[in-house]
């Protein structure tokens, strides 16, 4: 029979289960006292190695879903925060619900022109007071600390909301001298808060880092406006690194259009002229195969497409003699209406 590799294992736990200390067993092996305590070390490692898996580890887990994605509702806004302290958190939460609330009256005002310098004045005097406001009636739904920090969910009745909004906007244009009407209903139209939802979305996707040389997204309240960039020369596919990002766009980003309505997604693919004679036609089928691969994209991620066309090379965005020039005249354009 082979020799145990650890003879006294047993025999720690035992003084371990009785709560006597292993440092005073005789040993009597070459070794015996190092090799002892480093056997103890080795029993207590793995005993706090199980309490970590076991214990620690479903703590720290994946975070709820709120903690990552703002709840919209058409009954309250929502704002979730994080801080050192539960106070802390729920301050990051009111500026995330009067944020929103200055992003709907914002966009309220884009719908209905706001280029009198008068409104524009009204808009910003009410940006301020909703800093100010301490949101009276919201409700802490709720709350999770994870390691030193804090995750509070506000929620702020919508009735409450756009009252505050309505007593704003009032208050400011009497100062203004101008009609408030056509602004308050924008500002309460369907179109405005989708796409305050919509650009709220946009922020939490991080976009940012597709607006450049690879995925640029431009967003109004009537349409958005995606366009990739950087093809490869003479052919309808995309480098390694421009497929990998379209798939983040797409996993993440198109998915979240499903739960906004939209009325059609038109797909234009352009290409890069470089002057040859007779390059037109050729140019005209790339542009047209570079735009079916992007709409079979659209397509897989569940979107349903209203238009596939190619503008062949009749429409550079800049001159295309140069490696970046040449790229970004490489592209498609998908354009995606509201209802």
């Amino acid at each position: 029979m082979a020799a145990d590799p650890y003879p006294h294992q047993h025999e720690i736990f035992s003084l371990l289960s009785r709560g006597r200390d292993p440092k005073k067993l005789d040993i009597s092996s070459p070794g015996g006292k190092t090799d002892l305590e480093g056997k103890i070390k080795m029993v207590r490692y793995t005993i706090y190695l199980v309490f970590a898996l076991g214990v620690c580890l479903p703590a720290f887990g994946e975070a709820p879903e709120w903690t990552r994605r703002t709840p919209f509702s058409d009954d309250a806004y929502y704002g979730k925060g994080q801080g050192a302290s539960r106070d802390a958190a729920l301050e990051s939460a009111r500026q995330e619900i009067l944020r929103q609330l200055r992003a709907q009256v914002r966009t309220g005002a884009t719908v209905i022109g706001a280029t009198d310098p008068r409104l524009l004045e009204t808009l910003a005097l009410m940006s301020s007071f909703f800093e100010e406001n301490s949101l009276r009636g919201s409700v802490e739904r709720e709350t999770l600390t994870l390691g030193g920090t804090t995750w509070v969910l506000l929620e702020y009745p919508a009735p409450s909301a756009l009252h505050l909004i309505h007593a704003t906007a009032v208050r400011h244009a009497r100062e203004g001298g101008f009609n408030i009407a056509a602004l308050l209903e924008a500002i309460r139209s369907r179109d405005v808060i989708e796409a305050v939802r919509f650009q709220w979305r946009l922020s939490e996707l991080n976009l940012e880092n597709y607006d450049g040389d690879n995925i640029q997204v431009v967003q109004t309240p009537e349409m958005m406006h995606i366009t990739i960039f950087q093809f490869l020369p003479e052919t309808a596919r995309l480098s390694r690194e421009h497929q990998a990002a379209l798939r983040s766009l797409t996993s993440t980003l198109f998915q979240e259009l499903q739960t906004l309505s939209y009325r059609a997604v038109d797909v234009l693919g352009h290409a890069n002229p470089t002057g040859a004679p007779g390059e037109e036609a050729e140019l005209q089928e790339l542009s047209l195969q570079r735009a079916r691969i992007m709409a079979d994209n659209l397509r897989a991620s569940g979107l349903e497409i209203t238009r596939v066309a190619g503008a062949g090379g009749a429409q550079p965005l800049t001159d295309g003699t140069t490696p970046e020039g040449g790229g970004r005249n490489r592209r498609v354009e998908i354009s995606i209406h509201f209802e």
